[in-house]
């Protein structure tokens, strides 16, 4: 496990740990075997005269991929025990594998360590407290925990000549306490947040958990001459409240003043942001905005459950089939059509840097290649499914990439492709060069295929309930779901498209995204039951209107029969009617005429005499 004979991890994780401002990967690899060694050295000579790492057990908090460990072959040959942690699961995975020697876990983001109390002899955090805003004094307490008595901590923080390097002004120990810069800055374009300590404030907010022994500024230092400084203390007797490290430290001045320049800074980076927002119609940079989802990279990302979500939606429609994943990237979706039955899941990228990823992370059942979605390297009616997500809006004319993916299905393929919506993005992604309406993306697709039909993709809001120390992953776990009352639209446009038959209506895919972790799939239990109860239901409730809407057009044809006999019969009766009518008529002609005629007026006086004869 020499720094020589140990496998190197994957450029993207070393560029994690900051080593991503490298402008090749080879000197990528020099910068990270180069510090990995610089800090074995640095951890070994700030232990106290005659303390051997012999029988001792020894974590790297926020050890990465091994970056430092890698180096403790003698110490490990000497009967060290060598743990290492981190936040970033794949760089965790991946020292597991190739760093067996080492017991790696993964720790979140906030407190606590999944080991037992007073478990380690020290603990070495380099380039840890120079990115944590919000709990460091959580982690201090937890790492005094987890410390036996005596035990020892070895800490790196930004002191005055990172100060002066990256932020680019004079260092002043009266206006300087723990100073945060760019709060909330995304980890992989930005590095992160940054906290910068000056001797005074570590002395004065960690000495409730640790003697601190020493604390030396620029001690790792760079091409630059600045470098990180180092803070050695020893773990104190008895259990540390977090108010006692919070607290100013009484009498000094100096804490006003850092708190006031901390404000400044805030406010600054926050008017510089105001001033960055893209104004209506604006165009984003492209620092902003990565090019590519990388589960790497993009880890706890809120948007990695919308790149999971698709993939997961179009598994459901691949088994047994061979399938193209046309703008692959780093191959992620190729795996999950893999693992969903897929007989062999082919990924086509342009980028080698993007499929040299995709291969490093291995898959049964997947095989990646380098591509134009333009001029696909594949023979005609090569697949039974294409699935291109994230890619069509890279080019100016989507419809020729369309074209090509039709070229490549089989005449009963099924093709799976999404868009942004135009409509509600406002085209403001700097690497889409053009993206399409629903309307859009149905028009240009009902000029291919024979068959046609969209499906939209929307962020719903979510609220999950799990027992106490159960975790929160999907498999059993109750959550409610529901659509936002308020939303422009939806976000992402997918289409299935075929000159065959469409498969019958889909499952939806429902990706719960949670701050502190990965996204987790609602693959199984009461969620993705009530789903499927919905569907039943929903097919049922067309069945039912089917047959409604039979007996109500039976029923019309009926009335309408019985209403064309009213009419015949009323027809009748008013023929009937007229002819009554005009006897009628003829009649009173009739009796007109005798009252006029002179026999009626000689018989006149007779007919009164009868009258009077009447008995009364």
């Amino acid at each position: 496990m020499s720094s020589l004979d140990a496998p190197l991890p994957p450029s993207v994780m070393m560029r994690r740990v900051g080593h991503g401002y490298a402008a090749t990967d080879e000197q990528v690899v020099d910068e990270y075997v180069g510090v990995g060694a610089q800090i074995h050295e640095t951890v070994l000579s700030y232990l106290p005269e005659g303390w051997s790492p012999a029988g001792r057990r020894i974590l790297d908090f926020g050890a990465g991929a091994g970056r430092a460990l890698r180096h403790f072959e003698p110490e490990l040959d000497g009967g060290a025990e060598l743990w290492g942690c981190d936040i970033d699961g794949p760089s965790v995975e991946w020292a597991r594998g190739h760093l067996p020697e080492c017991t790696f876990f993964h720790n979140s983001e906030a407190p606590p360590l999944d080991v037992p109390d007073e478990h380690f002899d020290v603990v070495f955090a380099m380039s840890v407290f120079t990115h944590i805003t919000s709990h460091w004094a959580d982690w201090l307490i937890e790492l005094h925990r987890v410390l036996r008595p005596d035990g020892l901590l070895i800490a790196s923080f930004l002191g005055a000549s990172m100060h002066e390097l990256l932020l680019g002004e004079p260092y002043d120990d009266r206006r300087v306490g723990m100073l945060i810069s760019k709060p909330g800055a995304p980890w992989t374009e930005e590095g992160g947040p940054l906290v910068f300590h000056s001797p005074w404030w570590l002395e004065a907010h960690w000495s409730p958990t640790f003697e601190l022994l020493r604390i030396d500024d620029s001690v790792l230092e760079g091409d630059t001459g600045a470098g990180h400084g180092i803070v050695l203390g020893r773990r104190r007797a008895g259990r540390p409240a977090r108010a006692d490290l919070l607290a100013p430290a009484p009498g000094e001045p100096r804490e006003a003043t850092a708190a006031l320049r901390n404000v400044e800074r805030l406010c600054a980076e926050v008017e510089a942001l105001r001033a960055g927002v893209v104004p209506a119609g604006g165009q984003i940079s492209s620092a902003e905005v990565p090019e590519r989802y990388d589960p790497a990279l993009h880890r706890d990302e809120p948007f990695e459950a919308a790149h999971m979500t698709r993939y997961r939606w179009a598994s459901d429609l691949v088994s047994g089939r061979r399938v193209l994943d046309a703008g692959c990237g780093v191959g992620y979706g190729t795996r999950l059509l893999a693992e969903a039955g897929a007989s062999e899941a082919v990924g086509v990228d342009l980028s080698d840097d993007a499929l040299d990823r995709a291969r490093s992370g291995g898959g049964a059942g997947t095989r990646f290649v380098v591509g134009d979605l333009l001029d696909l390297p594949f023979e005609d009616e090569a697949f039974d499914v294409v699935v291109s997500f994230e890619a069509i809006e890279h080019v100016a004319e989507p419809e020729q990439v369309l074209a090509e993916l039709a070229r490549v299905l089989r005449p009963d393929g099924l093709l799976i492709v999404s868009t942004p919506n135009s409509a509600v993005s406002g085209q403001n992604n700097p690497h889409h060069l053009r993206e399409l309406t629903p309307d859009e993306l149905e028009t240009a697709l009902k000029g291919i295929f024979g068959h046609v039909r969209l499906a939209e993709q929307r962020e719903w809001f979510a609220s999950v309930v799990t027992e106490v120390g159960a975790g929160t992953g999907p498999r059993g776990t109750d959550a409610s779901l529901r659509r936002p009352p308020v939303s422009e639209g939806e976000e992402f446009v997918i289409a299935l498209a075929s000159n065959a038959g469409l498969p019958e209506r889909t499952r939806p895919a429902v990706t719960l995204w949670r701050p502190d972790g990965p996204p987790e799939a609602i693959a199984a239990g009461p969620v993705n039951q009530a789903f499927a109860n919905a569907l039943s239901r929903e097919r049922a409730l067309h069945e039912e209107a089917g047959r409604l809407q039979e007996s109500l057009r039976e029923s019309a044809v009926a009335y309408e029969a019985a209403l064309d006999g009213a009419r015949q019969e009323a027809a009748a009766a008013q023929s009937e009617l007229a002819s009554r009518h005009d006897e009628l008529e003829r009649t009173r002609a009739s009796i007109v005429a005798l009252q006029q005629s002179a026999s009626w007026r000689v018989t006149s006086p007779l007919r009164r005499l009868k009258r009077l004869a009447r008995p009364s």
